[in-house]
């Protein structure tokens, strides 16, 4: 036999436990469109397409901009089960004469230590059919907020075109200009 406040406390959690899963429902369509892009294995060479193009918009802006040239790009993999993980994609180890270093966000925040003068960004990206949009958030002078580009492509999947349909920058403390 169950004591009764037992059987109340089971009965409450269960019930708390509908109530989290019926809020998730909710959200989880917008989520599942985004993650169900970033994961299928046909569409992975496009998506390393479109997170190359905007690395290579990144470092190209960076250096009009601010006069910035790096010789390593260190990348956080952040992976925390939301739409705008870093996807499982093989990027190119250059890009524009650039070494480009995927790492976890914990050796980020241990580089930004050692090295304050190297660059950590982290990429956030919302893909949708027929666009796409990321902003690339750097940091520097362990780990201060620099600046973040946000950029805006449209693309023809058949014809495998990207557009880039905006381009600008955010300014934070800590900016070089």
């Amino acid at each position: 036999m169950i004591h009764p406040s037992l059987f109340g406390l089971i009965v409450f959690l269960s019930a708390c436990n509908l109530k989290i899963s019926h809020d998730q429902d909710k959200y989880s369509s917008a989520r599942t469109d985004t993650v169900q892009i970033k994961s299928q294995a046909d569409s992975l060479e496009e998506l390393s397409k479109l997170y190359t193009r905007a690395i290579r918009d990144f470092l190209r802006a960076s250096e009009n901009e601010y006069r910035l040239h790096f010789d390593t790009l260190y990348i956080g993999k952040h992976v925390y089960g939301q739409p705008d993980d870093f996807p499982d994609i093989d990027l190119p180890a250059m890009i524009d004469s650039t070494i480009i270093r995927i790492i976890a966000p914990e050796d980020g925040i241990r580089i930004q230590r050692e090295r304050k003068n190297e660059y950590y960004v982290n990429i956030f990206s919302w893909i949708q059919d027929q666009h796409a949009e990321f902003v690339l958030v750097s940091f520097a002078n362990g780990m201060q907020h620099q600046f973040d580009l946000k950029v805006r492509y449209s693309f023809d999947r058949s014809r495998r075109n990207i557009h880039t349909d905006n381009l600008h920058f955010e300014h934070y403390l800590g900016q070089m200009k």
